[in-house]
């Protein structure tokens, strides 16, 4: 026996999405938007996916530090006294894609070393040495470029 569904009512789905773009006013609420965005932690499917921009960044990224720094990974292994040396910048990083991620986006935003100077001033340079400061960076500028977008749709209709 088939139960006919309710043509009026609204997959769960359909209706948790509501309540995240309408505030308490009807409102659309692009504030809760982009939280609701950043807690999906979207850049984690994207760096799994071998065919994804941020997959090759990072892929990229590291193959052109590993062929560049060699001797530097070493004296970095003989200052940890390491009895093997590190073979990889993934490999210091924790074997992170989220971290270099992080880092990558950040030193692409701040490319000049003024850039860098400044922010530090500024107090708006990360410093990531961990997953949870990857991930805290990464949120805070996927909230900010998506808010900022949002906004600006707003405005042109």
């Amino acid at each position: 026996m088939k139960v006919e569904e309710d043509p009026q009512a609204k997959p769960e789905e359909e209706k948790k999405e509501e309540e995240v773009v309408k505030g308490d006013e009807g409102k659309v609420d692009y504030e809760k938007i982009a939280r609701s965005e950043v807690e999906k932690k979207p850049w984690n499917a994207l760096l799994f996916d071998d065919d994804s921009e941020a997959s090759r960044l990072v892929k990229g990224a590291l193959g052109k530090f590993d062929k560049f720094n060699g001797s530097l990974m070493s004296v970095f292994s003989q200052l940890l006294a390491r009895e093997k040396p590190f073979s990889s910048a993934f490999e210091i990083l924790g074997e992170s894609k989220v971290i270099v991620l992080a880092i990558v986006l950040q030193n692409a935003i701040q490319a000049k070393n003024s850039q860098r100077v400044d922010a530090i001033k500024e107090n708006k340079y990360v410093e990531i040495r961990t997953l949870e400061d990857a991930e805290a960076y990464l949120g805070k500028l996927l909230h900010s470029n998506l808010t900022n977008e949002l906004l600006s749709v707003e405005s042109e209709v």
